[in-house]
């Protein structure tokens, strides 16, 4: 007989997990229909659900990355000033911004 390893225990749980949440039982319930502890039950359950958190946030941003600023001649847009977020977000402003409100934008990034 082969030995369970931690991975294929943690994979059978998992499974487990899922069929409860499309269930619509209560956790006592689906322990007593599968014959679980629920103290045991729960603890998986609340793995699985912090694993899923985990997975459902946005992946690390690096702390800090310079973007380049392009200026051109041609085609002047109606600003003088762009800032682009590694996420895309564009701040665009007229004239010349003072420093501590350009450095509070760099360092938000």
């Amino acid at each position: 007989m082969q030995a369970v390893t931690r991975k294929d225990r943690r994979a059978k749980m998992f499974r487990l997990v899922k069929v409860f949440l499309a269930s619509g039982k209560t956790q006592k319930e689906f322990c007593r229909k599968h014959d679980f502890k629920l103290s045991t039950f729960q603890f998986w359950l609340r793995l699985y659900r912090k694993e899923k958190q985990q997975l459902s946030q946005d992946p690390p941003r690096p702390k800090a990355a310079f973007i380049p600023i392009h200026f051109s001649k041609e085609n002047q847009p109606e600003y003088a000033w762009s800032i682009e977020y590694p996420n895309g977000v564009r701040v665009q402003f007229t004239g010349t911004p003072d420093r501590d409100t350009l450095l509070s934008l760099i360092q938000a990034a």
